[in-house]
């Protein structure tokens, strides 16, 4: 078999076509790690869960055998309204019951003198007591919408006028007098265990409570915790003290200042800058777009908490702790890959430019992100320009 003969010069050929091949690759991978930034617009979107923080002040009382309510869910009320009374312990429906007895044979007594007497006043009244209880039926049977505590409150407003009423109209008889004067005593039985509450203040009133009212307000954004919206996004029962749902008893709101709370992770350059405007889909409130304003993140070991404030109607927010959101927003000004952007150890967002061959890495502000882009501001006084080099972590 005839050997072939390598000559040098075979070697050499072979050697620079390993070392073009090494360059090569070099330069392929140092060009998939620079670039130039631009500067440019991007879109962002992503999606979160989030809490409700709302503006409001959970108002106690004593302990009680009973509360009847002056007012439906939602209502607004003024400075010293009546919200409800409260009967004291000791109380027991035994009292009620026998002032409403005494308060029957009253009226039967007052009808017995007006009848076949025509008296449309009269008359009005006992329509819209009727209508009122048809409409409580319905309610009950699952045929109307209407709201049951608002029926009783308009009922029972329609009862007293009535009361009232036929005690000026109808002559005052021996027998009436006597169950005027134990009226009179029953009331002043009741007056004794039962005590009016007056609003706070004014806004919007919520007898709705999940626990966590004394954690999530306005009060306490700074000591808001990734483990705090953890467990009120996983329906935990808030633990050490805070809760005392045994006195609370109704919540005062501010219906058109409140807050969404969520979490990003701590490695991830997604998260809010502070004073910048998002627009936000709650998905409780049938997909309704609202636009709020970050605070500064509070970055923690491994999340981020998030928090927007919102000016307007909370609308379906004021029963609600928590939501699925979706964060939008458009941003332009400096524009650099995604994957450029990188998180420190101190979980701060920066990207590393390249200068005259030295890189330095620049704290920034990452305006908006998606799966290619970033647009991103420096926040250390120093500044990031279009046609300078960055480089990927």
């Amino acid at each position: 078999m005839a050997r072939v003969k390598v000559r040098g010069r075979f070697y050499v050929i072979v050697t620079l076509f390993v070392a073009a091949l090494v360059l090569l690759v070099y330069l392929l991978v140092s060009n998939r790690k620079t670039g130039t930034v631009t500067s440019g617009s991007v879109d962002m979107q992503f999606e979160a869960s989030g809490v409700i923080v709302r503006d409001e002040v959970a108002v106690t009382t004593e302990k009680y055998d009973h509360v009847t309510f002056a007012v439906a869910e939602g209502a607004t009320v003024t400075a010293q309204a009546p919200v409800a009374t409260v009967f004291k312990l000791g109380y027991n429906d035994d009292m009620t019951q026998s002032l409403l007895a005494v308060q029957k044979q009253i009226l039967d007594l007052q009808m017995q003198q007006l009848a076949g007497v025509a008296d449309d006043q009269l008359d009005a009244i006992n329509a819209t007591i009727a209508t009122k209880l048809q409409q409580m039926r319905l309610r009950a049977f699952g045929q109307a919408q209407d709201d049951l505590l608002t029926l009783e409150l308009e009922l029972k407003e329609q009862l007293a006028a009535r009361h009232t009423y036929l005690k000026e109209k109808v002559q005052e008889t021996q027998e009436l007098t006597l169950l005027y004067e134990q009226e009179a005593a029953k009331v002043a039985q009741l007056d004794m265990y039962r005590g009016a509450i007056l609003s706070a203040g004014a806004g919007v009133i919520s007898f709705y409570f999940d626990g966590y009212e004394q954690v999530f307000n306005q009060q306490k954004l700074d000591m808001i915790t990734p483990d705090l919206i953890k467990s009120a996004l996983a329906g935990s029962t808030v633990t050490g003290g805070t809760t005392i749902t045994e006195t609370l008893l109704y919540r005062l709101v501010n219906d058109s200042h409140y807050y969404v709370a969520f979490l990003t992770a701590a490695s991830s350059p997604q998260r809010l800058v502070a004073g910048e405007s998002y627009d936000v889909t709650f998905g409780v409130d049938a997909g309704a777009s609202r636009t709020g304003t970050a605070l500064a993140p509070i970055v923690g070991a491994d999340s981020v908490v998030n928090i927007l404030e919102f000016s307007g109607p909370l609308g379906k927010l004021l029963s609600v702790r928590k939501t699925a959101l979706t964060i939008k927003a458009t941003a332009a000004g400096i524009v650099v890959p995604a994957d450029a952007v990188a998180v420190s150890q101190e979980k701060k967002t920066g990207v590393t430019i390249d200068a005259a061959g030295e890189e330095r890495w620049i704290e920034v502000d990452v305006l908006a992100i998606n799966e290619s882009s970033a647009v991103v501001r420096p926040i250390t006084g120093e500044t990031i320009a279009p046609g300078q080099k960055y480089v990927k972590p």
